[in-house]
C-alpha cells in the first residue's frame, strides 16, 4: 500500500513536472514535495496505513485535479522541474527506504528511474 503510494505519488511528480498544475508549476511541485515528506514523517512515526491512506488519497486527488487545470510549461521551465523533482526525490529515498523497511515493508528499486 505505502509503496504503491509512494510511485504514485512520484509519477504524478513526473507528469506535474510535465504538464503544470496549481497556481504556478513550482507551487504544485512544492505542494507535492510537501505532502510525501509529510507523508514520509507519518511512515516514520508509524502511521497506520489506513489513517495514512484516508490523510493523503484527498490530497493526491487535488493535486491531480489542479494539474489538469494548468497548461503545459514551456520546455525550458520542463527541464527545471524535472531536475528540481529529481533532486528532492534522491533526498527523499534513503529516508523512505529506512522508513519502509523499519515498518516491515519492502522498498522497490527506483534505481532504474534515476534514483
Amino acid at each position: 500500500m505505502i509503496q504503491r503510494m509512494f510511485l504514485g505519488c512520484l509519477i504524478a511528480l513526473f507528469c506535474l513536472s510535465m504538464t503544470g498544475c496549481g497556481d504556478s508549476h513550482d507551487s504544485l511541485l512544492n505542494d507535492t514535495i510537501r505532502m510525501m515528506n509529510d507523508a514520509l514523517t507519518d511512515l516514520e512515526n508509524g502511521v497506520p496505513e489506513e489513517k495514512m491512506k484516508a490523510k493523503y488519497e484527498a490530497q493526491a486527488k487535488s493535486i491531480e485535479e489542479r494539474a489538469k487545470k494548468l497548461g503545459k510549461p514551456s520546455e525550458a521551465e520542463q527541464k527545471r522541474l524535472a531536475e528540481k523533482m529529481l533532486a528532492e526525490m534522491k533526498k527523499m529515498q534513503p529516508r523512505f527506504s529506512k522508513a519502509a523497511e523499519k515498518a516491515g515493508r519492502k522498498m522497490p528499486n527506483l534505481k532504474g528511474m534515476g534514483f
